[in-house]
């Protein structure tokens, strides 16, 4: 991922949880960088705000965790679920406190 691709990544990042802190927000960016495919998901989702339902681990699949979780915890997830998707899928099946998207209620 290219330097002009990280900055843009990190605006995007910043508009869609303004709520992340600087460090964490290095994390995500050096976790996506580390891998090809994960990188070009992220780049994906911030110029598109969407990401394909392939690949499909159990259900999980790209389009899935970034509208179930925070954008940071997608995005992290998306190389280890590419990589190694045994050591994620419990992890995201029962997310800790704050990790998901906070729902809309119906009247």
């Amino acid at each position: 991922m290219t330097t002009e691709d990280q900055l843009f990544l990190r605006a995007r990042l910043r508009e869609a949880q303004p709520e992340l802190d600087d460090e964490s927000m290095s994390v995500v960016i050096a976790r996506v960088s580390d891998d090809a495919r994960a990188a070009a998901l992220a780049l994906r989702w911030a110029r598109l705000d969407a990401l394909p339902t392939h690949p499909d681990v159990e259900g999980i699949n790209p389009a899935s965790l970034v509208a179930t979780f925070k954008p940071s915890v997608a995005l992290t997830a998306l190389a280890q679920l590419l990589t190694d998707p045994a050591a994620v899928l419990e992890t995201l099946r029962n997310p800790p406190p704050g990790w998901t998207r906070a729902r809309a209620t119906g009247s």
